[in-house]
């Protein structure tokens, strides 16, 4: 098996849990206009997938969904707020892709980011000083 993609990942999720992803016409035309023109800090695309209702197993589905080249770097379980982030990353050349699952009672988002690692390093050496 390959590389999952954002959308692969987005697809199995919504099969493995039974759910579709919320429309938002226009929203990422906006979204990845702005990425185009300002690339903050680095960021080549971004891509971002809406989920409403109950979904006990958002987290677990994300991380079966996504292959063994996504690695977990950061996971946060909060049991009062019932709320779950987990961030993923992998390599891609020079670049850094991350992809961010957050989940609460109610809701749960994937979004992924391509990143230049040139730019990284240089907002890591000094985050005030990169635009």
């Amino acid at each position: 098996a390959g590389a999952a993609s954002f959308n692969s990942i987005v697809e199995k999720v919504e099969s493995e849990l039974g759910i579709r992803k919320v429309r938002m016409p226009g929203v990422g035309i906006l979204v990845n206009s702005f990425v185009f023109v300002r690339r903050p800090g680095g960021t080549g695309s971004l891509n971002f997938a809406t989920f409403e209702g109950e979904m006990p197993r958002f987290q677990s589905a994300v991380r079966q969904a996504a292959s063994k080249d996504w690695k977990p770097m950061i996971s946060v379980h909060s049991k009062r707020n019932k709320e779950d982030v987990v961030i993923y990353v992998r390599g891609d050349g020079g670049k850094l892709e991350v992809l961010i699952a957050t989940s609460d009672a109610g809701e749960a988002t994937l979004v992924r980011m391509k990143l230049d690692g040139v730019r990284i390093l240089d907002w890591l050496r000094d985050p005030a000083g990169i635009q």
